[in-house]
């Protein structure tokens, strides 16, 4: 029992430090920024947790539809979160042309928690 608890706080632990890694080297690059103001690091830091969650959802739902390919070595060729950012840039890049790509991404992922409760 104590086992399942400890893997579990692991994971959750481990979470967070894919989130970091998408901070500062994985997509985002916010030690580039070179803030050192609080409230605005603070704000930076907020915004950044949003694009995270939202990049990292897409690449779900995308993997859903085409897994992400392994390499000889054994590891994915891209991260679930690196998938969804490319997803995410990728539309917005092309707004003009991927606007019904992106309204129907985002009713997917409205709707995404729903369906693992299901």
């Amino acid at each position: 029992m104590r086992s399942k608890i400890l893997l579990r706080l692991y994971a959750q632990r481990w979470q967070i430090e894919t989130m970091f890694k998408a901070f500062k080297s994985a997509g985002f690059n916010c030690e580039a920024t070179h803030i050192t103001n609080d409230l605005r690091l603070d704000t930076l830091m907020q915004i950044l947790s949003i694009a995270f969650c939202l990049a990292y959802q897409t690449g779900e739902i995308i993997v859903l539809d085409k897994p992400i390919v392994i390499k000889k070595h054994g590891y994915r060729q891209n991260s679930i979160f690196r998938v969804g950012l490319d997803t995410l840039v990728n539309i917005l890049y092309n707004i003009s042309t991927q606007l019904v790509r992106w309204i129907q991404l985002l009713s997917l992922i409205f709707q995404y928690p729903k369906m693992i409760m299901l």
